[in-house]
């Protein structure tokens, strides 16, 4: 099956793969994005090579169709408006001005950072899909709406297209109260899907579930492997749901034990207090405040996490045990410079 023809090259399938590589040139804030998803969701061949090519098949394979129905709905909703004023329907013309504003949100960036990739047969059926919008905008304008709309969205919206199928098979579970079964470290075990949410920043995608034993789990979405779909029915009784809940609210990115939740209490300087608002990321709820301090009900790790940026900003009062971890880790780290100092004066001395 041929797909038609750039700069003189027939694109044709043989043997499952589109023969030659295909050029994209995108802006430099769009491929950094690209990157990093690539990084983020786990697309590596081996320990440490990005696999660029599987990502973007992945990417194509999983967003053409949210793409194609914005531009029909696009083209429709011109072609009412030609008709309300007096015009003969023209589909082409429609269908030309709808891409025209698909690709004008992107007309100030500059295009100065290009993009190969070889198509495969994960994405195989998009490319035949889309065979009509290419053969009309050409390669590199139809890609480059596609990746540039991508890069636009949050990141946890763009982590639920990369993994589709597996927010797929989730949905249908939750919903029909399934258990799923995983691959957890060589073995297999079943799951008890509740939610999936993101994280309060908007980062990553976690799945709320319980296991056999009953016990509370967060999973992250793209760290999820060889997810399988099972006949296996469950019921969520009160209790479990408590704690599942306790578990979203207090920060599903953050490993801790629901049914043991402690009060941290620190003191923050007014310095520390602008900090404070200033730093959203993994920012803990305030459970309670009084004057600079501040009480929380969350994970350990989480305080610890946030704080420790604070340095002599903030003080974290009780518990005791992670105030004694915060003054260990600081006197190590001021050791540290203090030798690495020392050491570079003494080279500075002998140079």
């Amino acid at each position: 099956c041929c797909l038609g023809t750039t700069k003189g090259v027939l694109y044709c399938w043989s043997g499952g793969d589109i023969m030659e590589k295909i050029k994209v040139n995108v802006s430099s804030s769009v491929a950094n994005i690209l990157k990093k998803d690539m990084e983020l969701f786990g697309f590596f061949k081996g320990e440490d090579d990005i696999n660029t090519n599987k990502f973007i098949n992945t990417l194509i394979a999983n967003y053409y169709d949210l793409i194609e129905e914005e531009k029909e709905k696009l083209t429709n909703d011109i072609a009412i408006i030609i008709k309300k004023n007096g015009q003969d329907e023209n589909e082409e013309l429609s269908s030309l001005i709808a891409e025209y504003f698909l690709e004008y949100k992107f007309k100030d960036e500059l295009f100065d950072t290009s993009i190969s990739f070889k198509p495969t047969s994960v994405s195989k059926e998009a490319f035949l899909n889309i065979e009509p919008s290419i053969n009309k905008m050409g390669f590199s304008k139809y890609f480059r709406i596609l990746f540039s709309s991508y890069a636009m969205k949050p990141q946890y919206n763009r982590e639920r297209i990369i993994f589709k199928d597996k927010v797929s098979l989730i949905n249908d579970a939750i919903k029909n109260k399934h258990a799923l079964s995983l691959k957890q470290n060589d073995k297999r075990v079943f799951i008890f899907p509740y939610k999936l949410i993101f994280s309060g920043e908007e980062l990553f995608n976690y799945l709320i579930c319980f296991d056999e034993s009953n016990k509370p789990i967060s999973l992250r979405l793209s760290n999820i492997d060889g997810l399988v779909y099972t006949k296996k029915k469950f019921d969520l009784n009160a209790d479990i749901k408590n704690k599942l809940d306790v578990l979203i609210k207090m920060g599903p990115q953050y490993a801790f034990d629901v049914t043991g939740v402690h009060e941290y209490a620190v003191k923050l300087t007014d310095k520390g207090l602008k900090m404070f608002k200033k730093i959203y990321i993994h920012r803990p709820k305030i459970d309670r405040k009084e004057d600079n301090i501040l009480y929380f009900k969350c994970s350990y790790q989480q305080i610890y996490q946030y704080f420790f940026r604070f340095g002599k900003e903030a003080y974290v009062m009780y518990p005791n045990l992670l105030s004694k971890k915060m003054r260990k880790d600081y006197r190590d780290a001021a050791n540290h410079y203090s030798f690495e100092y020392s050491l570079s004066q003494s080279h500075l001395i002998k140079d």
